[in-house]
């Protein structure tokens, strides 16, 4: 009888194979998901059009998303077999066995392989182009009169929250483009985006109105949006618009007793040109698209509280107004 140690550990196939899909995380992605309070991961992708029939291009991908972060998913096979083991109780003792055997069996733990992959999905850190993606996908807003139809006809208006769920970007890189576009919902619940005429249209109803009704946009305790748009009641101007407006040239009054208090910023919408001798005749400033004459008091808080141009800050990409789509005030 061999007296030599058995070392060896029992190993088995389960007989039903259950398929599983592995995931290599980053170190950073790892320390995320097992941490006390870990977020909410998803991965999502832009749906196929119903009529497509090429492949699927790169930016349509499935992608996994944290609350924060884009990480695109690769695909990579293994020339081994990946086993995933759990251990198993030794098996009862036959007294057919050897001495050896019945002691092997006996004395060890065995290892069942319940699954099987032969690749893995590697997750690598992305920086899409969150404003471009977002410019595809939602239709510009045109304006709220006869002569300037609001919305293309659409079968189903798309909402932020579907949009959101169908755009393979994370959710803080989905609001910071929807913010940089000065995107809004409709008032059908149409997510969209303003054209630029769109926007100096809605600046110059709440200047108007607010001046008509001497109603101070810069006070140091600041207005609500509820009181713009009971100024603004006579106007079919979309509350999603005003709203969106009044956040990109106005600022949070922190010291406020109301939560949703604003005050006028006017760096945020007028420059003037350091160059041109205060007449403002050129733009300097690369983020200034779009010129009209500005009255009233939204002039009064620009640099050196004298006429001159006001240059309002709206950095939309593709989309340009023309000379003779720009509203004097």
């Amino acid at each position: 009888m061999s007296t030599q140690a058995n070392t060896g550990i029992p190993f088995s196939y389960s007989h039903s194979q259950s398929p599983i899909h592995l995931v290599e995380l980053p170190p950073a992605l790892l320390s995320l998901v097992t941490s006390c309070s870990p977020p909410i991961i998803k991965i999502k992708a832009a749906p196929t059009p119903a009529n497509a029939t090429g492949p699927r291009g790169s930016e349509n991908h499935a992608v996994l998303c944290t609350p924060t972060q884009t990480f695109s998913l690769r695909h990579v096979h293994c020339s081994n077999s990946i086993l995933l083991v759990q251990p198993s109780e030794p098996p009862p003792p036959n007294s057919a066995e050897d001495e050896q055997q019945q002691t092997f069996s006996l004395t060890s733990t065995g290892l069942r392989a319940v699954a099987t992959a032969g690749s893995w999905l590697e997750l690598i850190p992305l920086t899409p182009n969150c404003a471009s993606i977002l410019q595809e996908k939602l239709p510009v807003y045109h304006g709220w009169t006869d002569d300037d139809p609001a919305l293309p006809a659409t079968e189903e208006p798309i909402s932020r929250a579907r949009l959101l769920d169908s755009t393979p970007i994370s959710d803080a890189e989905f609001s910071a483009a929807w913010d940089a576009l000065l995107a809004f919902e409709a008032n059908n619940g149409a997510a969209c985006r303003p054209s630029a005429a769109a926007v100096l249209k809605t600046i110059s109803e709440i200047n108007t109105s607010a001046t008509a009704e001497s109603f101070s946009l810069s006070s140091h305790s600041g207005f609500t949006i509820s009181a713009i748009l009971g100024l603004l009641d006579d106007v079919e101007i979309p509350a999603g618009l005003v709203m969106t407006v009044i956040g990109s040239i106005c600022d949070r009054v922190e010291e406020s007793m109301d939560d949703n208090a604003w005050r006028l910023n006017a760096d945020k919408c007028c420059a003037r040109d350091q160059h041109s001798g205060g007449r403002g005749t050129s733009i300097e400033y690369r983020n200034f698209d779009y010129k009209i004459r500005l009255h009233g008091q939204m002039e009064s808080h620009c640099a050196g509280g004298m006429r001159k141009q006001m240059y309002i800050r709206y950095n939309q990409g593709m989309c340009h107004a023309l000379p003779s789509q720009l509203p004097m005030i």
